[in-house]
């Protein structure tokens, strides 16, 4: 279920670094990049990341 733009800006208020997948959909990322700025990254199939 989706959240409302101010839902999503809320939750992005929240968060120090996210990747996200296609499930977030196009709408929802370009609402946290609004709000996260560089702290977002989409993570797409066959990424890594080394902690």
């Amino acid at each position: 279920m989706g959240g409302t733009k101010k839902d999503i800006e809320a939750i992005g208020k929240t968060i120090d670094k996210l990747y996200t997948g296609h499930c977030t959909g196009l709408k929802a990322y370009e609402i946290l990049k609004g709000v996260l700025g560089d702290n977002i990254e989409y993570f797409p199939t066959g990424r890594s990341v080394t902690i």
